[in-house]
């Protein structure tokens, strides 16, 4: 704050103020109407944002699972590859082993099969966890919006009853200059 002066009076002197915490103290002094905003469904709220942290926890989960499923069904690709070609280099090389590798390539194909099926059933939980948690965000934000509008309205009642406020003490303060210049 800057340094408080007023011009010298006509007699030489200045006369004294009162410290600038004593003015800030008298107009700390007036009680303002005014409450604190309090949203009446903060603790639904609370539980929409806690489902949904739940279900954005479930589809990076789910996103996780799928990820090792496709690297899975990859590797198991690749080794069927692998038994299809050592099942051609058999029927070239050993017809005895033809039967073995032959063995190892159906195991393989059969595994590719199963990590296949695994790996649509994660796109499914992936698109399940993406759709619940679509779901939750939606009713978060429609509680949010609601906060909001009450925010807002109690926003404008507070501003209301404050300009009230100031104008009753600003009609107080007329009233009594009014009084005092009567009695002069």
């Amino acid at each position: 704050m800057p340094p408080e002066t007023d011009r010298p009076s006509p007699g030489g002197c200045t006369p004294p103020r009162p410290p600038s915490h004593c003015v800030l103290s008298l107009h700390s002094s007036l009680k303002m109407p005014g409450k604190k905003f309090r949203f009446s469904l903060q603790k639904v709220l609370e539980l929409r944002q806690h489902e949904t942290e739940k279900a954005r926890q479930a589809l990076a989960d789910a996103e996780r699972a799928l990820e090792q499923k496709e690297d899975a069904l990859e590797q198991a690709e690749g080794h069927l590859a692998e038994c299809r070609r050592r099942v051609d280099e058999a029927r070239r090389q050993d017809p005895a082993r033809i039967q073995q590798a032959d063995a190892f390539r159906q195991a393989a194909r059969q595994t590719v099969e199963e990590t296949r099926d695994a790996v649509e059933a994660c796109r499914e939980r992936v698109e399940q966890a993406r759709a619940e948690l679509r779901e939750r965000r939606r009713a978060e934000e429609a509680l949010e919006e609601l906060r909001s509008q009450e925010r807002d309205q109690h926003d404008r009642e507070q501003k209301k009853a404050s300009e009230a406020f100031f104008d009753e003490q600003a009609t107080l303060r007329h009233d009594r200059t009014d009084e005092a210049l009567s009695l002069l």
